[in-house]
């Protein structure tokens, strides 16, 4: 009873179970769980594509990303300016993700030869959508949860985005090595497998096919299951809609007094 009396509302935890009570913020949670799971997918799956498929190098293949995250740079900044003054949070997180899964489906379309420009023109798409996402998401945790909680609830946001990438990287793993034991295994060797795009890498024209087709029909399969959930993401943002909405500047206003008020709590309890 003494600590309960003495030490009450002096620790903050580093994991406020309490924040996720707040349906706007498990929504933004949520949906940045489920866009993370897309995006990291195609910053792990693009370049192989590009590599193996388009026969480009590993620094080409790389540097064929930048559209996908410059766009992504321009879909944050978008939010940030659109929700400065009024509060279209719930829009952003709603339009964002709805991007997302159209670039995720538009690149399902792709067939199984080289077809950069599409390719490039897609991904754009995908980066846009992430860029509202990423930036809806950091304005509703700041507008929703108490002052104290900000660092935790900004640092869940961030561990769930790369969990739900890990999972897509997982995913994308696990089909192209389905794909390669059904279509390679009795075209290439273990050796040969395990270096492709290497430079020891001697195959002859047909196994060459053969590979192209195995990456480039895993590429349309994983980006059949990012579209799946990229679409969940879409349903999952409607959990953040308000009917009464204030203006940022008026949320963080509340957020403020709240916190100063807890203040006055603790030091009253001091004394």
């Amino acid at each position: 009873i003494f600590i309960q009396h003495r030490w009450h509302d002096r620790f903050a935890s580093a994991f406020p179970i309490n924040i996720f009570r707040n349906r706007i913020y498990s929504t933004a949670v949520v949906n940045t769980l489920l866009n993370g799971f897309p995006y990291l997918l195609l910053i792990y799956a693009i370049p192989l594509r590009f590599q193996v498929v388009s026969g480009k190098s590993a620094l080409i293949s790389g540097v064929m990303l930048l559209p996908m995250l410059g766009t992504a740079a321009i879909g944050s900044l978008l939010a940030g300016k659109i929700n400065a003054t009024k509060n279209y949070t719930f829009e952003s997180l709603v339009l964002g993700s709805s991007v997302m899964t159209i670039g995720c489906g538009l690149l399902t379309s792709l067939s199984h030869e080289p077809n950069d420009a599409k390719l490039l023109g897609y991904m754009t798409f995908c980066g846009l959508g992430f860029g509202l996402t990423v930036a809806s998401s950091t304005m509703l945790s700041t507008v929703e949860v108490p002052i104290r909680d900000y660092a935790p609830a900004q640092g869940i946001l961030s561990q769930v985005r790369l969990l739900g990438g890990s999972l897509g990287i997982a995913a994308s793993s696990a089909l192209l090595n389905e794909k390669s034991s059904k279509y390679l295994s009795g075209v290439l060797t273990a050796y040969e497998q395990a270096t492709i795009g290497g430079s020891n890498t001697h195959l002859t024209n047909a196994q060459w096919s053969a590979v192209r087709y195995t990456y480039a029909d895993a590429f349309q399969v994983e980006m059949k299951i990012a579209t799946v959930v990229a679409a969940c993401s879409v349903i999952s943002a409607f959990g953040a809609f308000r009917k009464r909405r204030l203006l940022i500047a008026e949320q963080r206003k509340i957020i403020v007094r709240e916190e100063e008020a807890r203040r006055r709590a603790q030091t009253a309890q001091v004394v």
